[in-house]
This record gives C-alpha cells, structure tokens and sequence, in this order.
C-alpha cells in the first residue's frame, strides 16, 4: 500500500532492492538503488607492528549486535588480542562481566559512546588491524563503510547487504549465526596475515569504498536523480 502511493523507493543496498522486489513484483520499477556513501579515509590506518591483534567494534550494545558473542569468541583465543569496542546500550554490564572474565593475553576496552570525529581519529592515530561485527541483522553498516575508507580489514556476519562491503579479497563473511570458535578462526587467520597480505586486504577494501560507498558519488548522484524525476514531474 505504501509503495504504490510512492513515485520511488530507493533502498541503501541490493539486499533491499531484492528484498521488496520478491515481496512486490508488480512495483519492482519503483525501486532504485542508491546507497549511502563515506568521505574517504585514504587508507589513512596502519596494522600493529608488535604480533599483537588489535581489534575494533562500533555498535550500540544491544541484542541484535550481538556483541557478547565476540567476548565469548575471545575467551577461546589462545593468541594475543586488544579489543576496542565503541558504543553504549543496554547490555554494558553484561559485556563488562565478560570482559572481566578474559585470559590475560586478551586486553579490552570499552570505550562507551564517543562522536564520529573521534572514532575516525583512532584510525588515524592508533593501529587497527581487524575491524569486527557480528550483528544478527544488518543494512548496510556505515560502521562497515568507514573501516572500508580507512583500508581495515573486515570480518562481519553475512546478512542483509554486507556482502556488498565486505569480500573475500577485502576481509572475511562470516555465517549469519556464527559460533564463537568460528569467529576465533577467522581471528587466527587475521593475525597470521604476512605484511604483504595485510596491504593486499587494505587495498581490496578501499576499493569497495571507492566503488560502491564513495559519499563524492553516491549524494551527487541522488541529488541528480532527484532533480531529474522533480523536473519530469513539473513538465508533466
């Protein structure tokens, strides 16, 4: 009811498009892909340099993101890890017992909510080598987008449109409702990455960004669109 109502729908990923798609073949040509977009991060991050994992999560603390799951993965490592996570909800006592449990080579940092200004400088400023969601359900993250700019490996839960971000080339898809020793393989292979592998996964995901989350493309185009369907529609 409400799609017929509408000139257009545009859905932020293809997983969406699809989606409303099958539900609704016969306004299928309402539909239009345009995703959101990130400015760039110039690959601007570096890995660690001491054998050391440094993870990243940003997301809120809530079941959906799941981000328990990623405390019980790291109760089964048996290799050095430090774990940012970033973002504030419901289940921050739950996840600070978690983190309390951890052996003694896995080092954890809540650092609650801070501004994306802030976020995009630990980027910049600190070594990240892996950047982390295992959310239940997605659309397309831009939590996911700037990790792309910035040149962060990506390892993430297949759903909704992630795949459209992250590549075997650029980071690792995990199953939808992955196990914790699932995620801690996926952990191992990440810190096994020679330097050289390391620099091919950067490349891999600014790539993505470049070519389906640039914000320099992706709002000039919508704006154009918009322009042109106003236009239409006035000289009609």
């Amino acid at each position: 009811q409400t799609i017929s109502r509408l000139d257009w729908v545009c859905p932020i990923s293809q997983d969406g498009v699809n989606t409303l798609a099958n539900l609704y073949p016969q306004l299928a040509h309402r539909l239009q892909l345009f995703r959101l977009g990130v400015e760039d991060g110039q690959m601007g991050s570096r890995p660690s340099s001491d054998h050391v994992l440094r993870i990243v999560s940003c997301s809120t603390l809530t079941p959906v993101k799941r981000v328990g799951l990623i405390a019980d993965a790291l109760a089964l490592c048996d290799f050095p890890v430090h774990w940012t996570h970033f973002g504030r909800g419901e289940q921050r006592t739950l996840l600070e017992r978690k983190a309390a449990a951890l052996p003694a080579h896995v080092q954890v940092e809540l650092k609650g909510y801070v501004d994306n200004p802030t976020l995009l400088q630990y980027y910049r400023e600190n070594p990240v080598d892996l950047f982390l969601n295992v959310s239940s359900s997605e659309g397309l993250p831009v939590t996911l987008m700037e990790a792309a700019s910035y040149g962060i490996p990506i390892a993430a839960t297949s759903v909704g449109g992630v795949n459209e971000i992250v590549s075997p080339r650029s980071g690792w898809l995990l199953p939808a409702n992955p196990s914790p020793q699932q995620i801690v393989d996926v952990l191992r292979e990440a810190a096994k990455l020679s330097p050289t592998q390391r620099r091919e996964m950067a490349h891999a995901a600014h790539q993505l960004w470049q070519q389906r989350v640039n914000a320099a493309v992706q709002y000039p185009a919508f704006c154009q669109f918009l322009k042109t369907q106003l236009s239409q529609k006035l000289a009609s």
